[in-house]
């Protein structure tokens, strides 16, 4: 689900979508419109692996540590970080059906959703917005594009 922008685009009547600008920002193509949502994006290294169990292998997706957004084991909801939550919709998305093995550092755009008004359950609605490959050779994201 791409942020779009409503400026009226020459072409047509229809929303644009704004283009990823790094920290956090995204701004549009047609009238420059910066919008900042840093506070609902997480950085974090995703490790897409293959796991053995049992005799049979899957796919999983887990937060690796250092952690750069502290946010990620600082929130709780109920007795599951923040962490927790993110790596279980992660690999519910089934990301990595068409994933490239490895290790990548992603910007996850993330919004909480009332799923149980009767039960006030909470979830999340996850999107990856950038990610990098990460190797020997660049063991670290490039300085500000994330």
């Amino acid at each position: 689900m791409p942020r779009l922008c409503y400026c009226k685009s020459p072409a047509s009547d229809e929303p644009l979508p704004m283009d990823y600008i790094g920290r956090g920002k995204f701004k549009c193509p047609e009238c420059g419109l910066i919008e900042d949502l840093n506070e609902v994006i997480f950085r974090a290294r995703l490790h897409y692996e293959e796991v053995e169990e049992e005799g049979e292998k899957y796919p999983q997706i887990r937060i690796l540590e250092p952690f750069d957004d502290k946010r990620l084991v600082e929130f709780v909801y109920g007795e599951y970080t923040l962490k927790h939550s993110l790596e279980e919709d992660l690999n519910e998305m089934e990301l990595w059906e068409n994933h490239k093995l490895g290790i990548f550092y992603s910007a996850i755009l993330y919004n909480w959703y009332r799923c149980s008004y009767e039960y006030n359950e909470w979830d999340l609605d996850l999107e990856i917005i950038k990610e990098i490959e990460l190797t020997i050779e660049n063991p670290s994201p490039p300085e500000g594009v994330f």
